[in-house]
This record gives C-alpha cells, sequence and structure tokens, in this order.
C-alpha cells in the first residue's frame, strides 16, 4: 500500500521553505530550496506517524490534494506497518506479530505470523 499525504511549502521570510502536513501535526522540516525541503520531509512524515502507533493515536487519513499543496509518500516500512495495523483494528486479524528480515540491499520485509494484534509488538 502507498500512502501519501499533501504538504504545504511556505517560504520562510530568511529564505527557504517551512514543510508542513495538515494531517499530521508535528511532521515539520524545512530546506533552502523547495527540493531541499522535500527531501527529509518523508522521513518527518514517517517519524510523525510512527509516534502516533507509539501514543496509540488514530491514524490520520490523507486528505485530497489542495491546490498549492504536494504529495509526499511515507515510507514503505512505515507504509507496511501502518497497512497492518488498519487491517488489525478493523477487525482482520487477531493477533499479530510481525517479524522483520533483513535482506540485501537494505531493504525489510515485514512478515504477519499470526492473528490477534496488540500494538504494543509494533516498534518503529
Amino acid at each position: 500500500m502507498r500512502c501519501l499525504y499533501p504538504c504545504v511549502l511556505t517560504p520562510e521570510e530568511a529564505g527557504g521553505f517551512f514543510v508542513a502536513f495538515p494531517d499530521v501535526p508535528g511532521a515539520l522540516t524545512n530546506g533552502i530550496t523547495r527540493a531541499e525541503a522535500l527531501t527529509p520531509a518523508e522521513d518527518a512524515l514517517g517519524a510523525a506517524l510512527a509516534g502516533y502507533v507509539h501514543e496509540r493515536w488514530d491514524i490520520p487519513t490523507p486528505s485530497p490534494v489542495a491546490k498549492g499543496q504536494v504529495l509526499v509518500a511515507v515510507p514503505p516500512v512505515v507504509a507496511a506497518k501502518l497497512d497492518s495495523i488498519r487491517q488489525c483494528v478493523n477487525g482482520e486479524c487477531y493477533k499479530l506479530r510481525i517479524k522483520i528480515q533483513k535482506m540485501p540491499l537494505f531493504s525489510t520485509v515485514f512478515t504477519v505470523i499470526h492473528k490477534n494484534f496488540s500494538t504494543s509488538q509494533l516498534t518503529f
């Protein structure tokens, strides 16, 4: 599953751009150029959403992109975990345990091992 959240790039008085996600307060970053501001935006979004999971808050649903906004993808590892959480919260599983396997080229594979869900078993 690919999660995309809209962000707002605001020019700063001293130069550069400030990035904020209207749907995910706390996901903030900045940069000198638009491109440099958007580069860390994915990590800021992932870290903020990890905080939502840690605090057991509801994961915000991405709003439609508005004029002037830019879509930013949630990092793939975080998106996989969020998808698993959403499925379990919607009653699709009873117990979830995620097995993390390190693979060549630094990719990570998540395997749903069994049913029954507890967010305490998920860590970022």
